[in-house]
């Protein structure tokens, strides 16, 4: 039942990410499915994350019609990044230390998102300042 929950919360945040952009605006500098992919992680639940991670960058780039690919792999990545931090460290299951965990998340996948597209020539809508 709880993967069935964590699913669903993975397929509402990556319909809302897709949906919420145009409608408001302010809401486009929130990466929900990375939220749902770092909260998987912070459960110890590393295999699981990466393919959540995987599944929804490409969804949001699909829908968004980005760079197909860098989302799914920055997400990949900064998930398995969590998932080994969580692993490491026992000290997360603190709700007031999983608040950094997640900016770092944020940042940690933004920073690979820029990076991917610089590496592969892509130009981004939004300069780095705004991507972060």
């Amino acid at each position: 039942m709880e993967q069935v929950k964590t699913s669903l919360a993975l397929v509402i945040a990556v319909l809302l990410q897709w949906s919420l952009r145009e409608q408001i605006p302010p809401i486009a500098y929130v990466n929900f499915p990375l939220l749902v992919v770092v909260f998987v992680a912070l459960n110890r639940e590393s295999l699981k994350a990466m393919l959540f991670g995987s599944i929804s960058g490409i969804a949001v780039d699909a829908l968004s019609l980005g760079l197909l690919g860098a989302g799914g792999f920055s997400q990949t990545l900064t998930a398995f990044c969590v998932a080994e931090l969580a692993r490491r460290v026992l000290l997360l299951d603190n709700p007031l230390l999983r608040i950094p965990v997640i900016a770092g998340a944020s940042l940690l996948n933004g920073i690979l998102y820029y990076a991917l597209h610089r590496l592969l020539g892509q130009r981004l809508d939004v300069p780095l300042l705004e991507t972060l």
